[in-house]
This record gives structure tokens, C-alpha cells and sequence, in this order.
């Protein structure tokens, strides 16, 4: 976030599993100081339908499953 804060991002690749704090917290602070930041967020595991839900509702696109392929990116970035 420290780096966040002080650089723009067009885009951030958002792990489901952070260190210390929750990605949906993350997430929301990235939406609250850049609305316009695309945030995907990437996992290593399944998601229900109710948390898939709330990351569209709080403004990530969409999701990328690990392992990924560089295909996988790009098409979030289009």
C-alpha cells in the first residue's frame, strides 16, 4: 500500500491470500485513493459464488486461477 500511495498503477494483480491484512481490505483502499486502478484479483484457490460477488461489487473485474498463463494477464489489460 506504501507504494500505492505513492505511484500510479493502471493496473494491480491482487492476491486472495495477503500477509497481514485481507485482500478485500486492500482492495478497497486501492478503489478508494485510484477508482480507476483495474484491480484482478489472482488465486490459488476456488472461489464460492458469494465472494466472486463481492470482488465485482467492490470493483475488481474479475479473477485469474494460478497457475496462469501470460494469456491469462493480457486479457485483462485489453
Amino acid at each position: 500500500m506504501n507504494l500505492f500511495m505513492k505511484e500510479h498503477f493502471d493496473v494491480v494483480f491482487l492476491d486472495v491470500i495477503m500477509p497481514g491484512i485481507p485482500s478485500l481490505i486492500v482492495l478497497d483502499e486501492i478503489k478508494r485513493i485510484s477508482p480507476k486502478t483495474k484491480v484482478v484479483i489472482i488465486t490459488g484457490r476456488m472461489l464460492d459464488k458469494e465472494f466472486k460477488k463481492e470482488l465485482k461489487e467492490k470493483g475488481a473485474p474479475g479473477f485469474i486461477q494460478k497457475p496462469f498463463r501470460l494469456e491469462d494477464i493480457l486479457g485483462f489489460l485489453k
